[in-house]
């Protein structure tokens, strides 16, 4: 077994066999601990910048034991720039502000405040690239405001969970993830076509 020991002894220990390919634990409100590109684990935070110092231990902890750690950020330029000081490699841009827009706006991808959101996503993203990093975005998407954020250039992936589970109750499992893939797969390709090929029929 590895034992994987951050911050104070008594909230911040885990334990994963020996050789694992994924650790998956949370430990309250500031930390959670789970699985990240099938393969990796992440140490997410809402807010990096300010925790810098008690992170930067965190993810020195686990990269020692072989374990790629990911932080969980809102779309600030300070929190993607606190992200690499802290040695993260991979930032999960924050997609719930935009989601709530989404909704709000009755659901218009070109409302002002929706395409606010998007650039807010966009230009993290960039910078989380800059900094050499991989750009992964996730929270509150759904089958009806996923496609703009799977459009936007160099997104790693994207972390949907309730809404494929939720789905899979009326369809199945199997149904409801071909449907997510497909609204994923046709962004994608839209956002490669030429501007002026895009919406045409």
């Amino acid at each position: 077994m590895n034992r994987i020991r951050c911050g104070r002894p008594s909230r911040r220990t885990w334990v994963a066999p020996t050789g694992s390919r994924c650790i998956c634990a949370r430990t309250g409100a500031t930390f959670r601990i789970r699985t990240s590109g099938g393969c990796a684990s992440s140490c997410t935070s809402s807010s990096t910048w300010g925790k810098e110092a008690r992170l930067k231990k965190v993810v020195a902890k686990l990269s020692e034991a072989g374990i790629v750690s990911s932080v969980f950020i809102d779309a600030e330029g300070r929190q993607v720039d606190a992200a690499a000081r802290i040695g993260a490699k991979v930032c999960e841009i924050h997609t719930g502000p935009y989601a709530h827009a989404f909704h709000a706006r009755g659901r218009d991808p070109r409302s002002v405040a929706v395409i606010a959101e998007i650039e807010k996503i966009r230009a993290a993203g960039a910078a989380v690239l800059a900094h050499g990093m991989r750009f992964n975005a996730g929270h509150a998407l759904n089958y009806f405001n996923v496609q703009p954020i799977a459009a936007l250039p160099s997104v790693r992936e994207l972390h949907i969970g309730h809404a494929i589970v939720s789905r899979a109750v009326f369809v199945g499992l199997r149904e409801a993830v071909r449907e997510m893939k497909a609204l994923l797969r046709e962004a994608a390709g839209a956002a490669l076509r030429p501007k002026d090929e895009r919406g045409r029929t």
